[in-house]
């Protein structure tokens, strides 16, 4: 397995498109820009298929120190941004539990599939 950042998105979206690497980024950008205002504006993004990205309120909690765990402490509540897979993604995703290199992965790296 191995992480995908964005550099990685443009060179594959410009490879497999006629747009400039630099075309490609500038939309990229852009549409995270759009994404983040429209989250912070408390909308969800929806991406048909995809996902959802929709902000969700975290309750206040009582929480405690590491350094000094006898003390506990009020954890203030706040909105976050939440992922929610679409249909099309979670039967992608899905379908890894069934791949060799998926199995591979977990068994040499002492990890537990579930």
């Amino acid at each position: 397995m191995e992480t995908i950042k964005k550099r990685d998105l443009v060179l594959r979206i410009s490879r497999k498109t006629d747009l400039t690497q630099a075309q490609v980024r500038d939309v990229i950008q852009k549409f995270l820009d759009i994404s983040t205002e429209e989250l912070a504006k408390g909308n969800q993004v929806v991406l048909r298929n995809f996902g959802t990205f929709q902000v969700v309120e975290q309750r206040p909690k009582k929480g405690r120190n590491p350094a000094n765990p006898n003390v506990e402490m009020d954890i203030p509540a706040r909105s976050i941004a939440k992922f929610r897979a679409g249909k099309v993604l979670k039967a992608k995703v899905g379908e890894l539990i069934n791949d060799e290199n998926w199995n591979s992965h977990f068994k040499e790296n002492g990890e537990d599939e579930d």
